[in-house]
Protein backbone atom coordinates (compact mmCIF):
# COMPACT_ATOMS: atom_id res chain seq x y z
CA UNK A 1 0.00 0.00 0.00
CA UNK A 2 0.95 3.61 -0.54
CA UNK A 3 0.62 5.43 2.80
CA UNK A 4 0.81 9.07 3.87
CA UNK A 5 1.63 9.47 7.58
CA UNK A 6 1.19 12.77 9.44
CA UNK A 7 2.59 12.74 12.96
CA UNK A 8 5.23 13.89 15.43
CA UNK A 9 8.58 12.46 14.37
CA UNK A 10 11.39 14.63 15.73
CA UNK A 11 10.86 14.51 19.47
CA UNK A 12 11.94 12.18 22.25
CA UNK A 13 8.46 11.90 23.70
CA UNK A 14 6.23 8.83 23.50
CA UNK A 15 4.06 9.87 20.58
CA UNK A 16 7.11 10.73 18.45
CA UNK A 17 8.68 7.37 19.18
CA UNK A 18 5.39 5.61 18.47
CA UNK A 19 5.14 7.33 15.07
CA UNK A 20 8.68 6.28 14.15
CA UNK A 21 8.02 2.71 15.28
CA UNK A 22 4.79 2.43 13.30
CA UNK A 23 6.41 3.78 10.13
CA UNK A 24 9.30 1.32 10.59
CA UNK A 25 6.75 -1.48 10.93
CA UNK A 26 5.03 -0.46 7.68
CA UNK A 27 8.31 -0.08 5.79
CA UNK A 28 9.60 -3.44 7.01
CA UNK A 29 6.47 -5.08 5.63
CA UNK A 30 6.91 -3.66 2.15
CA UNK A 31 4.66 -0.61 2.17
CA UNK A 32 5.55 2.73 0.59
CA UNK A 33 5.38 5.51 3.21
CA UNK A 34 5.72 9.29 2.90
CA UNK A 35 5.78 11.19 6.20
CA UNK A 36 5.15 14.74 7.29
CA UNK A 37 6.20 16.01 10.71
CA UNK A 38 3.81 18.29 12.58
CA UNK A 39 6.45 20.13 14.56
CA UNK A 40 9.96 19.97 16.01
CA UNK A 41 11.58 20.04 12.56
CA UNK A 42 14.45 21.96 14.16
CA UNK A 43 15.44 18.63 15.76
CA UNK A 44 15.51 16.86 12.39
CA UNK A 45 19.32 16.72 12.12
CA UNK A 46 19.55 14.91 15.48
CA UNK A 47 17.91 11.81 14.00
CA UNK A 48 18.86 9.20 11.43
CA UNK A 49 18.96 10.91 7.97
CA UNK A 50 16.31 8.46 6.72
CA UNK A 51 13.68 10.37 8.73
CA UNK A 52 14.58 13.59 6.96
CA UNK A 53 14.24 11.78 3.62
CA UNK A 54 10.89 10.29 4.58
CA UNK A 55 9.54 13.60 5.88
CA UNK A 56 10.65 15.69 2.89
CA UNK A 57 9.89 13.25 0.06
CA UNK A 58 7.45 14.46 -2.58
CA UNK A 59 3.88 13.44 -1.74
CA UNK A 60 2.81 12.79 -5.33
CA UNK A 61 -0.24 10.94 -6.59
CA UNK A 62 -3.09 9.43 -4.63
CA UNK A 63 -2.44 7.52 -1.41
CA UNK A 64 -4.29 4.36 -0.40
CA UNK A 65 -4.22 5.35 3.26
CA UNK A 66 -3.71 8.64 5.07
CA UNK A 67 -2.89 8.24 8.76
CA UNK A 68 -3.26 11.27 11.03
CA UNK A 69 -1.39 10.55 14.27
CA UNK A 70 -2.11 13.59 16.45
CA UNK A 71 -4.81 15.28 18.47
CA UNK A 72 -7.67 16.74 16.35
CA UNK A 73 -7.04 20.32 17.52
CA UNK A 74 -4.08 22.66 17.53
CA UNK A 75 -2.11 24.16 20.42
CA UNK A 76 -4.48 27.12 20.57
CA UNK A 77 -7.38 24.80 21.38
CA UNK A 78 -8.89 25.16 17.91
CA UNK A 79 -10.18 22.25 15.85
CA UNK A 80 -8.24 21.28 12.76
CA UNK A 81 -10.17 19.83 9.81
CA UNK A 82 -7.14 17.93 8.56
CA UNK A 83 -9.25 15.75 6.28
CA UNK A 84 -9.61 18.78 3.98
CA UNK A 85 -5.86 19.23 3.41
CA UNK A 86 -3.89 17.45 0.71
CA UNK A 87 -2.85 14.72 0.29
CA UNK A 88 -5.13 13.57 3.12
CA UNK A 89 -8.27 14.82 1.34
CA UNK A 90 -7.67 12.70 -1.76
CA UNK A 91 -6.56 9.53 0.04
CA UNK A 92 -8.79 6.51 -0.52
CA UNK A 93 -9.08 5.97 3.23
CA UNK A 94 -8.49 8.26 6.20
CA UNK A 95 -7.45 6.85 9.58
CA UNK A 96 -7.10 8.77 12.84
CA UNK A 97 -4.64 7.49 15.46
CA UNK A 98 -4.96 9.16 18.86
CA UNK A 99 -2.00 10.44 20.90
CA UNK A 100 -3.88 11.71 23.94
CA UNK A 101 -5.57 9.56 26.56
CA UNK A 102 -8.60 10.28 28.71
CA UNK A 103 -11.58 8.18 29.75
CA UNK A 104 -13.89 10.70 28.10
CA UNK A 105 -13.09 12.28 24.77
CA UNK A 106 -14.13 15.96 24.61
CA UNK A 107 -17.10 16.90 22.46
CA UNK A 108 -14.75 19.23 20.55
CA UNK A 109 -13.20 16.11 18.98
CA UNK A 110 -16.44 14.93 17.39
CA UNK A 111 -16.63 17.19 14.33
CA UNK A 112 -12.95 16.84 13.31
CA UNK A 113 -13.20 13.04 13.58
CA UNK A 114 -16.47 12.65 11.65
CA UNK A 115 -14.67 12.52 8.30
CA UNK A 116 -12.24 9.73 9.22
CA UNK A 117 -13.12 6.23 8.03
CA UNK A 118 -11.80 4.53 11.14
CA UNK A 119 -10.10 5.29 14.43
CA UNK A 120 -7.18 3.49 16.08
CA UNK A 121 -6.48 3.64 19.80
CA UNK A 122 -3.58 2.02 21.64
CA UNK A 123 -5.58 0.50 24.50
CA UNK A 124 -8.98 -0.94 25.33
CA UNK A 125 -9.29 1.88 27.87
CA UNK A 126 -9.16 4.38 25.00
CA UNK A 127 -11.29 2.21 22.77
CA UNK A 128 -14.17 2.58 25.21
CA UNK A 129 -13.76 6.37 25.24
CA UNK A 130 -13.76 6.50 21.43
CA UNK A 131 -16.89 4.33 21.17
CA UNK A 132 -18.74 6.54 23.62
CA UNK A 133 -18.12 9.64 21.49
CA UNK A 134 -18.43 7.96 18.07
CA UNK A 135 -20.46 4.74 18.52
CA UNK A 136 -21.11 4.39 14.76
CA UNK A 137 -17.41 4.52 13.76
CA UNK A 138 -15.13 1.49 13.29
CA UNK A 139 -12.83 1.57 16.33
CA UNK A 140 -9.72 -0.62 16.42
CA UNK A 141 -7.34 -1.26 19.32
CA UNK A 142 -3.76 -1.60 18.08
CA UNK A 143 -1.05 -1.52 20.78
CA UNK A 144 2.36 0.05 20.30
CA UNK A 145 4.91 -2.26 18.76
CA UNK A 146 7.67 -2.90 21.31
CA UNK A 147 10.54 -5.27 20.58
CA UNK A 148 13.25 -6.23 23.10
CA UNK A 149 16.08 -3.72 22.99
CA UNK A 150 19.44 -4.70 21.48
CA UNK A 151 21.17 -2.36 23.91
CA UNK A 152 23.35 -3.73 26.71
CA UNK A 153 23.61 -2.04 30.08
CA UNK A 154 25.18 -3.16 33.33
CA UNK A 155 23.28 -3.00 36.60
CA UNK A 156 24.98 -2.05 39.83
CA UNK A 157 24.96 -5.25 41.97
CA UNK A 158 25.32 -3.16 45.13
CA UNK A 159 22.32 -0.93 44.44
CA UNK A 160 18.67 -1.62 43.62
CA UNK A 161 17.48 1.00 41.12
CA UNK A 162 13.86 2.01 40.56
CA UNK A 163 13.31 3.92 37.32
CA UNK A 164 10.50 6.03 35.84
CA UNK A 165 10.10 8.26 32.76
CA UNK A 166 8.02 11.41 32.46
CA UNK A 167 7.21 13.20 29.20
CA UNK A 168 5.61 16.00 31.21
CA UNK A 169 4.88 16.83 34.83
CA UNK A 170 1.14 17.05 35.33
CA UNK A 171 -1.32 15.57 37.83
CA UNK A 172 -2.06 12.83 35.29
CA UNK A 173 1.51 11.50 35.32
CA UNK A 174 1.71 11.08 39.12
CA UNK A 175 5.28 12.16 39.87
CA UNK A 176 4.12 13.31 43.31
CA UNK A 177 2.87 9.77 43.97
CA UNK A 178 6.23 8.23 43.07
CA UNK A 179 8.27 10.60 45.24
CA UNK A 180 6.09 10.13 48.32
CA UNK A 181 6.03 6.33 47.93
CA UNK A 182 9.82 6.22 47.60
CA UNK A 183 10.43 8.35 50.70
CA UNK A 184 7.85 6.33 52.64
CA UNK A 185 9.31 2.95 51.66
CA UNK A 186 13.01 3.54 52.33
CA UNK A 187 15.44 5.23 54.67
CA UNK A 188 19.14 6.10 54.63
CA UNK A 189 20.25 2.53 55.41
CA UNK A 190 18.70 1.02 52.26
CA UNK A 191 20.97 0.46 49.27
CA UNK A 192 18.39 1.77 46.84
CA UNK A 193 18.08 4.54 44.26
CA UNK A 194 15.23 6.26 42.47
CA UNK A 195 16.24 7.39 38.96
CA UNK A 196 13.82 9.69 37.12
CA UNK A 197 13.97 10.73 33.46
CA UNK A 198 12.46 14.20 33.03
CA UNK A 199 11.69 16.19 29.88
CA UNK A 200 14.31 18.74 28.89
CA UNK A 201 12.20 21.77 29.72
CA UNK A 202 13.04 24.43 32.28
CA UNK A 203 9.51 24.57 33.65
CA UNK A 204 9.45 20.78 34.10
CA UNK A 205 12.73 20.76 36.01
CA UNK A 206 11.54 23.64 38.20
CA UNK A 207 8.28 21.79 38.90
CA UNK A 208 10.23 18.66 39.82
CA UNK A 209 12.31 20.42 42.46
CA UNK A 210 9.21 22.07 43.92
CA UNK A 211 7.36 18.75 44.01
CA UNK A 212 10.34 16.93 45.50
CA UNK A 213 10.67 19.52 48.24
CA UNK A 214 6.99 19.14 49.14
CA UNK A 215 7.29 15.33 49.15
CA UNK A 216 10.34 15.41 51.43
CA UNK A 217 8.50 17.71 53.83
CA UNK A 218 6.09 14.86 54.56
CA UNK A 219 8.92 12.78 56.05
CA UNK A 220 10.97 15.10 58.24
CA UNK A 221 10.48 12.64 61.08
CA UNK A 222 12.83 10.08 59.49
CA UNK A 223 16.20 9.82 57.79
CA UNK A 224 15.26 9.50 54.14
CA UNK A 225 17.02 7.47 51.42
CA UNK A 226 20.31 8.85 50.19
CA UNK A 227 19.94 8.45 46.46
CA UNK A 228 17.68 10.28 44.04
CA UNK A 229 18.96 10.92 40.52
CA UNK A 230 17.47 12.69 37.51
CA UNK A 231 18.35 12.90 33.83
CA UNK A 232 17.06 15.76 31.70
CA UNK A 233 18.98 15.56 28.42
CA UNK A 234 17.31 14.68 25.13
CA UNK A 235 18.21 11.04 24.48
CA UNK A 236 17.83 9.06 21.23
CA UNK A 237 15.75 5.89 21.46
CA UNK A 238 18.71 3.55 21.89
CA UNK A 239 20.28 5.65 24.65
CA UNK A 240 16.93 5.94 26.44
CA UNK A 241 16.63 2.14 26.33
CA UNK A 242 20.16 1.76 27.65
CA UNK A 243 19.36 4.07 30.57
CA UNK A 244 16.23 2.07 31.41
CA UNK A 245 18.14 -1.21 31.32
CA UNK A 246 20.45 -0.06 34.12
CA UNK A 247 17.43 -0.32 36.45
CA UNK A 248 16.05 -3.30 38.34
CA UNK A 249 12.42 -2.17 38.32
CA UNK A 250 10.14 0.26 36.51
CA UNK A 251 7.45 2.17 38.40
CA UNK A 252 4.43 3.67 36.65
CA UNK A 253 2.69 6.08 39.09
CA UNK A 254 0.28 7.55 36.52
CA UNK A 255 -3.26 8.51 37.40
CA UNK A 256 -4.38 8.45 33.77
CA UNK A 257 -2.14 6.78 31.21
CA UNK A 258 -3.98 4.33 28.94
CA UNK A 259 -1.00 2.73 27.22
CA UNK A 260 2.23 3.63 29.00
CA UNK A 261 4.98 3.15 26.43
CA UNK A 262 7.86 3.24 28.98
CA UNK A 263 6.04 0.65 31.11
CA UNK A 264 5.57 -1.55 28.04
CA UNK A 265 9.24 -1.19 27.09
CA UNK A 266 10.25 -2.17 30.60
CA UNK A 267 7.96 -5.22 30.57
CA UNK A 268 9.25 -6.45 27.20
CA UNK A 269 12.84 -6.01 28.37
CA UNK A 270 12.31 -8.09 31.50
CA UNK A 271 12.39 -5.40 34.17
CA UNK A 272 10.27 -5.87 37.26
CA UNK A 273 7.27 -3.56 36.91
CA UNK A 274 4.79 -1.81 39.18
CA UNK A 275 1.66 -0.05 37.93
CA UNK A 276 -1.74 0.94 39.38
CA UNK A 277 -4.73 -1.41 39.26
CA UNK A 278 -8.26 -1.44 40.60
CA UNK A 279 -10.64 -4.37 40.85
CA UNK A 280 -13.60 -2.13 40.15
CA UNK A 281 -15.22 -3.21 36.90
CA UNK A 282 -15.84 -0.68 34.15
CA UNK A 283 -17.64 -1.99 31.05
CA UNK A 284 -16.72 -5.51 32.16
CA UNK A 285 -13.01 -4.71 32.04
CA UNK A 286 -10.72 -4.33 35.01
CA UNK A 287 -9.23 -0.85 34.96
CA UNK A 288 -5.46 -0.80 34.72
CA UNK A 289 -2.82 0.93 32.65
CA UNK A 290 -1.22 -2.44 31.93
CA UNK A 291 -4.28 -4.40 30.77
CA UNK A 292 -3.10 -4.53 27.17
CA UNK A 293 0.22 -6.21 27.88
CA UNK A 294 0.20 -7.72 31.40
CA UNK A 295 -1.38 -11.12 31.91
CA UNK A 296 -2.25 -10.85 35.60
CA UNK A 297 -2.01 -8.59 38.62
CA UNK A 298 1.37 -9.74 39.94
CA UNK A 299 2.93 -6.39 39.02
CA UNK A 300 0.11 -4.23 40.31
CA UNK A 301 -0.47 -2.04 43.31
CA UNK A 302 -3.80 -0.76 44.59
CA UNK A 303 -5.55 2.29 43.17
CA UNK A 304 -9.06 3.70 43.33
CA UNK A 305 -11.15 4.83 40.37
CA UNK A 306 -12.00 8.50 41.01
CA UNK A 307 -13.67 11.41 39.26
CA UNK A 308 -11.22 13.87 37.73
CA UNK A 309 -11.20 17.40 39.10
CA UNK A 310 -8.30 19.02 37.29
CA UNK A 311 -7.35 22.13 35.32
CA UNK A 312 -4.79 20.14 33.31
CA UNK A 313 -7.02 19.79 30.28
CA UNK A 314 -8.10 23.41 29.89
CA UNK A 315 -4.70 24.18 28.36
CA UNK A 316 -5.66 21.87 25.49
CA UNK A 317 -8.88 23.69 24.71
CA UNK A 318 -11.25 21.30 26.51
CA UNK A 319 -14.59 22.93 27.38
CA UNK A 320 -16.34 20.26 29.39
CA UNK A 321 -16.88 19.14 32.96
CA UNK A 322 -13.91 16.93 33.85
CA UNK A 323 -16.01 15.07 36.42
CA UNK A 324 -17.21 13.01 33.48
CA UNK A 325 -13.69 11.62 33.24
CA UNK A 326 -12.14 8.96 35.47
CA UNK A 327 -8.62 8.08 36.41
CA UNK A 328 -6.84 5.99 39.04
CA UNK A 329 -5.71 7.50 42.34
CA UNK A 330 -2.80 5.31 43.49
CA UNK A 331 -2.63 4.05 47.06
CA UNK A 332 0.74 5.54 48.04
CA UNK A 333 1.12 3.31 51.09
CA UNK A 334 0.52 0.15 49.06
CA UNK A 335 2.92 1.28 46.33
CA UNK A 336 5.57 1.91 49.01
CA UNK A 337 4.93 -1.59 50.39
CA UNK A 338 5.35 -3.17 46.94
CA UNK A 339 8.55 -1.21 46.26
CA UNK A 340 9.94 -2.47 49.57
CA UNK A 341 9.00 -6.05 48.62
CA UNK A 342 10.73 -5.75 45.26
CA UNK A 343 13.84 -4.41 46.94
CA UNK A 344 13.94 -7.17 49.58
CA UNK A 345 12.77 -10.27 47.70
CA UNK A 346 12.49 -9.30 44.03
CA UNK A 347 9.46 -9.69 41.77
CA UNK A 348 7.93 -12.66 39.97
CA UNK A 349 7.37 -10.95 36.63
CA UNK A 350 7.65 -12.87 33.40
CA UNK A 351 7.95 -10.81 30.20
CA UNK A 352 6.86 -13.61 27.84
CA UNK A 353 3.24 -12.49 27.54
CA UNK A 354 4.18 -8.86 26.87
CA UNK A 355 6.81 -9.85 24.29
CA UNK A 356 4.24 -11.89 22.35
CA UNK A 357 1.44 -9.32 22.67
CA UNK A 358 3.57 -6.36 21.52
CA UNK A 359 5.72 -8.10 18.92
CA UNK A 360 6.00 -6.74 15.39
CA UNK A 361 4.11 -9.75 14.05
CA UNK A 362 1.21 -9.38 16.47
CA UNK A 363 0.89 -5.59 16.14
CA UNK A 364 1.22 -5.66 12.34
CA UNK A 365 -1.65 -8.15 12.11
CA UNK A 366 -3.88 -5.83 14.16
CA UNK A 367 -2.75 -2.76 12.23
CA UNK A 368 -3.59 -4.37 8.87
CA UNK A 369 -7.03 -5.27 10.18
CA UNK A 370 -7.57 -1.61 11.04
CA UNK A 371 -6.25 -0.30 7.71
CA UNK A 372 -7.92 -2.83 5.41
Amino acid sequence: MKIFYLGHFFGYDGHSRAARDFVELLLNNGHSVVCRSIDNNSNMKAFDPKWERLCTAKAAGTFDIAIVHKTPWNQQGQKELLHLSEPIASAKKKVFLTVFETTKWPIEWKEPLESFDSIITFSEWQGRAARELLPYKPIFVVPHVVEPSKEIAEKNPELYRFYSEFSDITDRKGLDVLLKAYYLAFDHSDKVELFIKLPNKNDAITKFYEMNKKAQACFTYKAMPKRLSIATAYLPDDELDRLMLTANAYVCPARGEGFSLPLARAAVNGLACLYPRTKELVSDLETSWGNDYFEDACSGYNANLVSVISDTFTTYGFQFDTRGMRWLEPDIEHLAKRMKEYYEIGSIDSPDYSIDRLSSKSVYSKLMEALS
